[in-house]
């Protein structure tokens, strides 16, 4: 397995490997909705937004490779975060459209559960890591872990990695990781946990 940045050619190929991952996510479940009957589109719309935010800012994702083949991604934002560019403003009103207001206004109620649970750190936050299903509880995920735990500790300023999970059965896994579980919140049926990891 190797660890590789992945920029705009990899872009679909990601995507792949985090739409699979995050199918039923409890969080891409609530903001898409439940029983939407074109769910599959719409999450990876959602997911393309997330994706776009970092790699128009420069920022690339890190990949981790069997060969030619993505099996993990992780979506990170590092500190102190440039301001978004024109192009991704309208990224964001293609995914208003696509999902509507009743998602968008899921969404930022999520977002602000989020915020409520921010430790406050000048730390990079990890958004999403995603492992293809078939190749789940084979160590992968610790792998991209330790790939972001790289990036927070080579940063100057960063003082660690901050995350949320919706999913009780990551608690432990990130706990095992290093991680400490700061606060928590709820945005309706979604309940989420905040974890932060020092390096500093």
């Amino acid at each position: 397995m190797k660890i590789r940045e992945l920029w705009h050619p990899d872009k679909e190929t990601a995507l792949d490997v985090l739409c699979a991952a995050f199918h039923d996510y409890p969080v891409t479940r609530y903001v898409v909705g439940e029983d939407d009957p074109d769910y599959d589109s719409k999450l990876r719309e959602l997911a393309g937004f997330f994706v776009e935010a970092r790699l128009m800012r420069g920022v690339p994702l890190i990949g981790l490779c069997d060969g030619s083949a993505l099996m993990g991604v992780a979506v990170m934002t590092p500190p102190g975060e440039s301001p978004a560019p024109p192009a991704l403003d309208e990224c964001h009103a293609r995914l208003s459209q696509r999902l509507g207001a009743e998602a968008m206004a899921r969404f930022d109620r999520y977002d602000k559960a989020c915020e409520a649970t921010d430790p406050g750190h000048f730390a990079h936050y990890l958004g999403m890591i995603g492992v293809r299903p078939e190749s789940q509880g084979q160590g992968l995920g610790r792998q991209l872990i330790d790939a972001v735990k790289q990036r927070a500790q080579s940063h100057p300023k960063s003082t660690g990695v901050a995350l949320n999970t919706e999913a009780g059965e990551n608690l432990r896994f990130y706990e095992q990781m290093g991680f400490q579980r700061i606060s928590e919140a709820d945005a309706e049926s979604v309940h989420t946990w905040s974890f932060f990891w020092p390096c500093r």
